[in-house]
């Protein structure tokens, strides 16, 4: 387990060989959420070929160990027409932040949340824009620490609901 005094890897661009390694904590993650009985990510629902054309596309972000490990990862967006169809053009997206859970509580989170505020303060946005399981409280909770408000709830084909959310920048 990581110490909290432990220095944070800084992000960087994910390349091709960094694809399989983000399936695989994507994968840690949605058994974790599902065991704890949280709707946020299902079992699969993001295939390995859906991250290598999007790392492709240059939209992953990754924290790795000294030896390689991606231990942190999040994408980000200059558009989410699913969640977000009036596309604030001000805004940049956060999607799929993940750490590994044998860094959890390090601060590794709101690290890469903040490299992600930074990247799209440099994109020119006004707001760093998130989605999340509206009954997962605690990473709501989390959020708002962070300083995300809460913009509205938003019903996903009668399947589940998110909260969206957005941050100044």
């Amino acid at each position: 387990m990581a110490a909290s005094s432990v220095d944070l890897p800084a992000p960087t661009a994910a390349s091709a060989p960094d694809v399989r390694g983000i399936h695989q904590l994507r994968r840690q993650l949605e058994d974790w959420l599902s065991s704890r009985g949280i709707n946020q990510w299902s079992a699969g629902q993001l295939s390995e070929n859906s991250i290598r054309n999007q790392v492709a596309s240059d939209l992953w972000r990754v924290a790795k160990t000294d030896d390689g490990e991606i231990i942190g990862a999040f994408r980000i967006q200059d558009q989410d027409p699913s969640f977000w169809p009036e596309n604030p053009a001000d805004s940049v997206f956060l999607h799929a932040l993940m750490v590994d859970r044998s860094w959890a509580g390090c601060g590794l989170g709101t690290h890469l949340v903040e490299f992600a505020s930074h990247e799209a303060r440099e994109a020119g946005a006004q707001w760093l824009r998130l989605d999340c399981a509206a009954e997962n409280k605690q990473l709501r909770s989390y959020y708002r620490r962070l300083g995300f408000q809460k913009v509205r709830d938003q019903d996903v084909d009668g399947l589940f609901t998110v909260t969206l959310m957005r941050k100044a920048l």
